[in-house]
């Protein structure tokens, strides 16, 4: 059995047989060969993304108008109902950015008084270790 050389295969999934001569070239022309080498990168394919956007279109349309179909209750009754709904999603959103402002603003009193409670304690700290340099200073 005989050994033709190593073989490769390409983007577009064709193979390439080495020569098994290529193999013995120095590492420098194997670079120049690469250097060589036009990148591989894919175009977008435009008639698929065209057809997903087209298949998007169509069902939110479809979608819209089955909703428009099926609704339970005549269009003023539903444009009331949703009108409601926001008002009221707004209100749920007041109460809660009300609630974290003030729950903020209750931490971060906590955090003052934290916060000045350990300077005192720092500086009374402080002042005792002076104390007792002074006197063993004394002694």
């Amino acid at each position: 059995m005989s050994y033709a050389g190593t073989t490769t295969t390409t983007p577009l999934g064709r193979r390439l047989r080495r020569d098994r001569t290529e193999e013995t070239h120095s590492a420098t022309d194997a670079a120049k060969h690469d250097a060589d080498r036009a990148p591989t990168t894919r175009a977008p394919r435009w008639k698929s993304l065209g057809l997903l956007g087209t298949g998007i279109a169509i069902g939110a349309l479809l979608g819209a108008g089955t909703a428009l179909l099926l609704a339970p209750a005549s269009g003023v009754a539903t444009r009331r109902r949703l009108a409601r709904g926001a008002r009221r999603a707004g209100f749920r959103a007041n109460d809660a950015w009300a609630e974290l402002g003030e729950s903020l603003r209750h931490r971060g009193s906590r955090t003052r008084r934290s916060l000045r409670r350990r300077a005192h304690e720092g500086r009374w700290a402080a002042e005792r270790l002076r104390d007792r340099g002074a006197a063993l200073r004394e002694w």
